[in-house]
Order: C-alpha cells, then structure tokens, then sequence
C-alpha cells in the first residue's frame, strides 16, 4: 500500500473527509514493527542519561521547593520523571518489547526536534518573530501538509497575535526585531 505523506492520514482527497479506512498502525491492522528488547533497553538508557543530566543542570538553577519554587523546579521535576519512566521502560523489556523501528515517523520526531532546538537558537540571534513564523510554516507545511496559502496566512497572523499579546500587551522581554 502506498502512503502520501503529503496528507494527514484518514483524509479524503476530494472533499477533506476522513475516509472509513483507519490510517496504516490504526485499528484493524497488525500495527508497527516492533524493534526488540535490546533497542527498548537503549532507548530507556538514553533517555535515563537525559534525565540525570537535567537533574543535574537544575541543580545549577536553584531547585528551590515546592513551597518556594525556584528557577530548577521544573527541570528538577521533569528530570526526575523522565529518569522514573526510563526504569520502568527498562524494566518492562524483558517481558514485552515497544519501541517501534525506526522509519519515517521517526525522522519526522527528529526533524521536530532539530527545528525547536534551532528555533530556541534563532530566537537569541534575531529575535522571535522570524523564528516562530518559520517554524509555525515548517510544523504546518511539512508536518501538516496544509497548503502553502494556509500556511502563510497562519503563520504570520499566529505571529502577529503572540507578538501583540506577549510583547505589547504583557510586555515580557523577549528579544524581538519590531519596535511600537
């Protein structure tokens, strides 16, 4: 069966309706390839490392409490759970394995995450409001398949409203390229 990746799956070419056959991995199929117990293991390795390091970088932060939240809080916590979650993925590939092989969704997780990193970059070197017009055309484009027209006319407006409601409206001090 051929996939177009250029639409979401389920949907009709003709009128936009989702079509009455479940997407490829849906109900009714065999679902995706399974990589095994050893790629789960690693998987849950790494991401056990990503843990340790944010609880690290949050101890640099000033964790503060939960009564007194600091700056680490956050990180503090997510790096906890991530950790936690990481043991019992690891634990629970000895019985069962999860972890799919890696293919085009794959890439696409990839691809989302070099475009926030690069985004989160960009914002510091130019400002918000070329980055996250861009970005909003990448998710809505590549991710999305909405067509070019769509896609310029959300990102912009989607930009103008977040610059209005964070820059003039809340005034919070993000590096931004207009000036009113």
């Amino acid at each position: 069966m051929m996939i177009d990746d250029t639409k979401p799956a389920g949907r009709s070419e003709s009128v936009g309706q989702y079509s009455a056959e479940p997407p490829e991995g849906g109900i009714g199929s065999e679902g995706p390839a399974l990589a095994g117990v050893t790629v789960t293991k690693v998987i849950a390795i790494v991401c056990a490392v990503v843990g340790v390091l944010i609880v690290v970088a949050s101890a640099s932060l000033g964790p503060g409490s939960l009564a007194s939240p600091k700056h680490g809080t956050w990180p503090l916590g997510i790096g906890v759970a991530l950790v936690g979650v990481s043991v019992i993925l690891f634990l629970g590939a000895k019985s069962e394995p999860r972890a799919e092989r890696f293919g085009l969704p794959a890439v696409r997780v990839a691809l989302a995450v070099v475009s926030l990193v690069t985004f989160a970059i960009l914002i510091e070197l130019i400002g918000f409001e070329i980055p996250c017009a861009l970005i909003i055309a990448v998710w809505m484009r590549l991710f999305g398949g909405e067509s070019w027209r769509l896609t310029a006319l959300v990102s912009i407006v989607t930009t103008a409203g977040f610059y209005f409601v964070f820059v003039v409206a809340l005034g919070v001090p993000i590096p931004h390229l207009l000036q009113f």
